[in-house]
């Protein structure tokens, strides 16, 4: 890293950081969302772990909260308040466990808290009855709310006489009262609003505002609790509403397993949530380990992995796909997005760069589209440094270095080279992806290699290799070689849907193939198909003879099926339901292409052959738009899309309102908070086994 750039981005995050949390903490307005803020403040502190010499007293690092209401009394708290540190992964939480063995050798319990999204405030009772309500402020003083904080009903103002000290809490809306109070998107979210609301001068203002609170913490001089879990007992027993979902842990491991249960449902409960408290239940503990100059060793926040994030553009670099697209590619500074970590991020084309506005060093949003792929969705201007240009697009390609060229009505830009390296390398990737070919054992590097030496051209060229050529490459030892070859041997033959997307027709996508392959499995003759013995040696258990077992298959040969193909007319392959004209053109033109004819002859020298699929599909799900998102146990997500398309149905990699059912599984997300909000019929395995899917 280049340490002037890295002290130049501290400065940089540190003057954002101050406008952004001004806005949050002070002013109720949400300029970039939580997570953004989090990412520039999780990145700032990495800098400062870097150089702690730079570290300076104004850095928002440093310090608690945010400037303070002017038009509210300042009140000095009793305690300092302190804020909580943030992790974001498990292997975090393992670590902050060893951290707090270093000051007690011992097995911790855990008391592990829902993670509200409101305002911290702190109650003050005197002989057991409520005086005043203060924000948490700068950690040393905050503003008086007590007018506001008054008027919640769910705030008991008689307690306990002998009680005198302070309540901590969380302000927040429910979800339905937030809905009912913002009826005009005055706010953006519930805690904005919670903010906004306790700081009204006037009660008539928020008459018809409902707020709660959640108490969390309690500090006097004449009452002891043994544990953080008997301070959550007395506070229900005082007549305050308590998160009730919390739980005490007898490990990290159980900590982990705890939060992974709740990711997935948070969008069911009545209020919103964005991670999880976990702190050390023993007082006596609390009490030995102490805190930094800012946080309580003991206690952590756990943030849910987040959908937004930013990071600084580094540099832009271009890929080919297989169809010669040229695709910008922003290089990025490593961050942490939806619980990995991401470098790069597609910037789609140069339109949208061009629209967008996007420069090497900005400082950009970022997020996974359809939940896997990276991409840049805007850039934050006022972090733009004033000698920034514009980023202009290549015109020759960074492979083959021929001219690049742009379509009348298209985005793209190509390289149209017939024998471009970089996108004969894509092509041959895409034929032996797990949808195509499925071949085993092959990697990019090996890839790169048997190019260069000329070994193969395309991929029927795979199905001619000798052992002996793989032998000469470096990368390939005798067991490497012998297993390359026998999954191409397996590969040979491949189901037709698989075998029309291996080729890489441009517009032709899994989807498309599999209608394809329909539409030409009810054409065949029937005097096409072979019957295939094949004999597999089995063996029953170790004890039993191997026995030889004749599995009967039927196949036909490529060149039948491109006949078949070079045979239609336009109207012809229109007429298949889903195939639209582009498609229909981009279809023809590969099997009327000569090279086409001449790959279909390799193919048949190297006896590879399409396995006879007869339809099965059904109109059970026809009209039905599903989504599928988390894992599952007894399902990979291609056969749950497999399935459906086989009944009828479409899957779609978004929610939206033309969605029928999510099928959820294990790690959700956000997907199925959305579903929930839309009304949406949410499947689980469950269902799929009283549907009948096994």
């Amino acid at each position: 890293m280049d340490k002037q750039k890295d002290l130049h981005r501290m400065e940089a995050l540190k003057k954002e950081l101050f406008i952004l949390n001004k806005a949050y903490f002070t002013d109720n307005n949400e300029i970039l969302p939580e997570s953004v803020r989090d990412s520039m403040k999780r990145e700032l502190i990495d800098l400062e772990s870097r150089y702690p010499e730079y570290i300076t007293p104004d850095s928002p690092t440093q310090h608690i909260g945010a400037i303070l209401d002017e038009r509210l009394q300042k009140c000095q708290h009793a305690l300092k308040k302190e804020s909580l540190a943030d992790v974001f992964l498990f292997e975090e939480i393992i670590e902050w466990e060893g951290r707090l063995k270093k000051h007690v050798d011992t097995s911790f319990e855990y008391l592990v808290e829902l993670k509200l999204d409101g305002l911290n405030v702190t109650l003050t009772y005197e002989d057991g009855i409520f005086i005043r309500a203060v924000t948490r402020g700068n950690g040393f003083e905050g503003e008086n709310v007590s007018h506001t904080i008054a008027t919640i009903q769910s705030i008991p103002k008689k307690i306990d006489s002998s009680f005198s000290g302070e309540i901590s809490g969380e302000v927040f809306f429910m979800k339905k009262d937030f809905e009912r109070m913002n009826e005009n998107n005055d706010f953006k979210n519930p805690r904005n609003a919670a903010a906004g609301t306790v700081r009204q001068l006037e009660i008539s203002a928020i008459k018809n505002r409902k707020l709660s609170f959640f108490p969390y913490q309690v500090f006097s001089h004449f009452i002891h609790f043994q544990t953080q879990s008997e301070i959550m007992k007395w506070c229900c027993a005082q007549g305050f509403k308590i998160e009730s979902h919390s739980i005490v842990c007898a490990s990290v491991e159980e900590v982990c397993l705890f939060i992974e249960r709740w990711s997935p449902r948070r969008g069911a409960l009545d209020y919103e949530i964005d991670g999880m408290v976990i702190k050390v239940n023993n007082k006596k503990h609390q009490k030995i380990i102490g805190s930094t100059a800012k946080f309580p060793r003991w206690a952590v926040a756990y943030k849910f992995p987040a959908e937004i994030v930013q990071s600084q553009v580094e540099s832009i670099d271009v890929q080919l796909g297989r169809t010669g697209v040229v695709t910008p590619v922003a290089l990025l500074r490593p961050v942490l997005l939806a619980g990995s970590t991401v470098s790069r991020a597609t910037l789609h084309n140069y339109e949208e760069i061009t629209r967008k506005d996007i420069r090497v060093g900005d400082t950009v949003l970022i997020r996974k589209a359809g939940d896997i792929i990276p991409e840049v969705i805007e850039v934050v201007f006022d972090m733009r440094e004033k000698k920034s240009q514009k980023y202009i697009f290549p015109n020759t390609c960074p492979s083959c270095e021929s001219v690049l060229e742009k379509e009348e009505g298209e985005v793209a830009i190509r390289c149209v080279f017939h024998d471009c390296p970089a996108i004969r390398l894509e092509q041959m990737k895409h034929a032996i992806s797990r949808q195509a070919f499925n071949v085993d054992g092959l990697g990019e590097e090996a890839m790169r290699a048997l190019l260069d030496k000329k070994y193969i051209q395309n991929i029927a060229d795979l199905f001619s290799l000798k052992k002996s050529q793989l032998l000469s490459l470096p990368l390939f030892k005798e067991k490497k070689a012998d297993n390359l070859l026998a999954s191409l041997d397996i590969s040979r033959e491949v189901a037709l849907k698989n075998f029309i997307f291996s080729l890489g027709i441009r517009f032709i996508g899994q989807e498309t193939a599999r209608l394809f392959s329909m539409f030409f499995i009810k054409r065949l003759s029937k005097k096409t198909i072979i019957q295939k013995i094949i004999e597999n040696d089995s063996q029953l258990s170790l004890f039993s003879e191997p026995k030889v077992i004749e599995v009967q298959k039927s196949i036909f040969s490529v060149s039948n099926f491109f006949t078949l193909a070079m045979g239609l007319s336009l109207e012809e392959v229109q007429e298949i339901d889903g195939i639209g004209e582009k498609v229909a053109i981009s279809f023809l033109d590969y099997f009327q292409a000569k090279s086409s004819q001449v790959l279909a002859e390799k193919f048949e020298s190297n006896n590879v052959y399409i396995l006879y699929e007869e339809d099965t599909s059904s109109d059970e799900y026809s009209g039905m738009t599903f989504v599928i998102t988390g894992s599952f146990e007894n399902f990979s997500r291609d056969s749950l899309k497999n399935i459906i398309i086989q009944r009828g149905g479409k899957v779609s990699s978004a929610v939206s309102k033309s969605t029928n059912i999510l099928l959820c599984g294990e790690k959700s997300g956000s997907k199925k908070e959305k579903a929930e909000k839309l009304g949406i019929n949410i499947w689980r395995e469950k269902d799929l086994r009283d549907q009948g899917i096994e």
